[in-house]
């Protein structure tokens, strides 16, 4: 009778472990309370498939998550890494994990832009996301892809949490045209994107310049999801206190194996900071909003550029004035700009002194009408005022009496209309020339060169100042989106918003201002 009853409380004891062990499990499932399912769409005339997570009970208008894996990786493989999806059921917020179309992310054309466009569109129809509230993250060339497609992006995502990875041969920074919130989690020792190889600091310091932010700070020894984490790093942080934008850099001391990897618990903190960031135009921080700045419009102020020594600049890049724009060569085409000690200023790459080719150099315009077409590669200005003035080019001219210097001006909306033409020639004792613009053309400048004909090819560009025609300086007003006030640009066309450079803005008391926003 002892043994039974020892037998049947052991077998009431079993039973207790198994119902314990079963309402645990119950409970350990009802944490994350999500669905995950694989979704296929057209996007460039292929099938392309992400993996999305949605808690069981997603609300309307919710925030969407998007990362993109690393070179070679996938959606499961990223997902089991970062492990964002975990916070879906509690932040209320779609996941999705798109997926490559092979190994390799398209990161120097619009394929896999416009397949994340197609993410974004087809989580708006199936699950009524907001779309002020899109965020994008990326592990390695996922990173790369997302630097290489923000500033396409500016008007769809609200803010960028890049890891483990920059678009190292391209500076977006330069082509934004708003102001961007973004945040970069790496490893001091990452062995992929070597911290100090690819200047990771330097890069995201460019972007908080762009920012023209105006406060920084550091915390040393930061450690990510409330302190809990087993490594710590710097957190920096640069701010623009006036419009909320920011730029972050956490860069941690990683010390388990293989220090290029999508760590779980820089979600936390990625997660923390983009929830705080949205496209509405009332919010502050956001891509799209911001208050104009009013300055006083000085000719000496911020209008001269001097060349500097630099390792290069890329052709393509953009110098901005009050009041205009300077774009260095073509954008496409492979040259960049490189001081020369010896003549004191920036010389283009690919330029040879002798045996230059139409590959090469600018040969295509002729001196005399009809003029053919204008440069797309070599040594040339494109200059776009937006208010006239007087522009001085300075530098060293290429020694060949065969070679003038030419001063084209186009239509603005037809940028193949040439209007004039001034040909100077070429004159060893002339170091700057001067042209006069007006807001309504675009202009190039450059020298002319042409194969079988060229000693020394090696035009030098060292400084370009800029005058204004403006009498009057607009100090009393601050230009605000908030207000129910009237655009237009110089020519007379309606904006909808702000444009950099001069407006005019009709205010909501009738009042007539010119408004330059840098």
């Amino acid at each position: 009778m002892h043994q039974r009853s020892h037998v049947q409380q052991k077998e009431k004891n079993m039973k207790k472990m198994m119902i314990f062990v079963l309402l645990l499990s119950i409970s350990e499932m009802a944490v994350w309370a999500y669905q995950s399912e694989k979704i296929y769409v057209n996007s460039g005339g292929k099938q392309r498939n992400m993996l999305v997570y949605t808690p069981d009970e997603l609300p309307e208008g919710c925030p969407l998550f998007i990362t993109t894996h690393g070179m070679g990786g996938s959606s499961e493989n990223q997902a089991e890494h970062d492990r964002m999806y975990e916070l879906v059921d509690t932040a209320k917020f779609v996941m999705v994990y798109p997926r490559a179309d092979g190994d390799y992310w398209d990161i120097s054309g619009i394929t896999d832009q416009n397949f994340i466009i197609k993410v974004i569109d087809e989580m708006a129809t199936r699950y009524k996301i907001d779309r002020s509230r899109v965020y994008w993250s990326g592990f390695s060339m996922g990173s790369m892809l997302l630097f290489h497609c923000m500033p396409n992006m500016l008007d769809k995502i609200a803010a960028f949490a890049p890891t483990s990875g920059i678009q190292f041969s391209e500076e977006p920074w330069k082509k934004c045209a708003k102001k961007v919130n973004v945040m970069e989690c790496i490893a001091y020792n990452d062995n992929a994107f070597t911290y100090n190889k690819y200047n990771i600091r330097g890069y995201m310091e460019n972007m908080a310049n762009m920012n023209r932010y105006t406060k920084y700070e550091k915390q040393s020894g930061y450690r990510t999801k409330d302190g809990t984490s087993w490594f710590d790093g710097d957190r920096e942080l640069w701010l623009n206190e006036k419009t909320g934008h920011e730029v972050v850099l956490y860069s941690y001391n990683y010390s388990g194996k293989g220090s290029h990897t999508p760590v779980a618990e820089n979600s936390y903190e990625i997660w923390n900071w983009c929830k705080r960031f949205t496209l509405d135009p009332d919010a502050p921080g956001n891509s799209t909003q911001e208050e104009a700045e009013v300055v006083h419009y000085d000719a000496t102020a911020g209008n001269v550029w001097a060349a500097a020594p630099t390792s290069g600049i890329p052709s393509g890049s953009d110098i901005t004035f009050n009041g205009m724009k300077i774009t260095i060569g073509a954008p496409d085409d492979p040259v960049s700009w490189a001081w020369h000690a010896g003549n004191q200023g920036l010389l283009p790459s690919q330029m040879p002194s002798t045996n230059g080719t139409v590959e090469t150099l600018i040969t295509s315009f002729s001196d005399t009408e009809p003029y053919g077409e204008l440069p797309t590669h070599g040594a040339f200005l494109k200059i776009e005022p937006s208010v006239a003035g007087k522009i001085t080019i300075s530098g060293k001219a290429s020694a060949n009496a065969a070679q003038p210097l030419i001063f084209v001006a186009c239509q603005k909306t037809d940028l193949q209309a040439i209007e004039a033409v001034k040909i100077t020639p070429w004159n060893n004792s002339v170091m700057q020339w001067v042209y006069e613009v007006d807001a309504n053309h675009v202009y190039y400048f450059f020298q002319q060169a042409y194969p079988g004909q060229l000693t020394a090819y090696r035009f030098t560009l060292r400084s370009i100042s800029y005058e204004c025609d403006i009498n009057t300086s607009v100090t009393d007003l601050r230009f605000s989106r908030n207000q129910q006030n009237v655009i237009y640009n110089l020519g007379g066309i309606l904006q909808n918003d702000m444009q950099r450079g001069l407006n005019i803005v009709v205010t909501a008391d009738g009042d007539v201002r010119k408004i330059l926003s840098k």
